[in-house]
């Protein structure tokens, strides 16, 4: 039996992020990938790996919605700056999933195509993409990377049961 560190298991951010990898395991096992994933608790440089006979990729899984004020999304720069060097170093691709409970979806693509620079125009106005801002947390000022929806592919729709799900670990 696997030991599970309960402190790390509890966290509400641990208990999200492992509910909205579930849900994206799931999509890549019915599109016929076979899916690896650490044993270990804490960090790990990616969420699971894919595999089938074409190819094979890192998945990383952001559980989290988009912006409220620009149509975009994003995790902390520090991290993005982890998946690049892995991915050189490893010669694989890396999937970033975002599970969007404001939006009631999953969406992402591959590092290598958000990461590519392009000007949006849109609702908001026109930005370069991706964009690096800096966020307050705490009073801590943390570099975010953005990427605007528009170069996402839609992945799933969330079912009103893992909504519900979600908005419980949130509670």
């Amino acid at each position: 039996m696997i030991p599970i560190n309960s402190a790390w298991h509890n966290k509400i951010e641990v208990k999200k992020g492992d509910y909205g990898e579930n849900i994206v395991q799931r999509h890549f096992e019915k599109q016929g990938y076979l899916i690896y994933k650490s044993i270990s608790d804490g960090a790990h440089p990616f969420d699971f790996l894919c595999v089938n006979n074409k190819e094979t990729f890192f998945v990383e899984v952001k559980t989290k919605a988009k912006r409220n004020k620009y149509p975009d999304t994003g995790f902390n720069l520090r991290h993005y700056k982890i998946y690049k060097e892995y991915c050189e170093r490893e010669s694989k691709r890396m999937y970033i999933c975002f599970v969007d409970s404001v939006l009631n979806k999953v969406y992402g693509n591959f590092l290598d195509i958000l990461d590519k620079e392009r000007i949006i125009t849109d609702e908001v106005g026109r930005r370069l993409y991706p964009s690096i801002e800096t966020a307050r947390y705490n009073s801590v000022g943390t570099e975010i990377i953005y990427f605007h929806l528009s170069v996402m592919e839609h992945v799933a729709d969330l079912t009103k049961e893992q909504l519900n799900d979600l908005q419980k670990i949130y509670s």
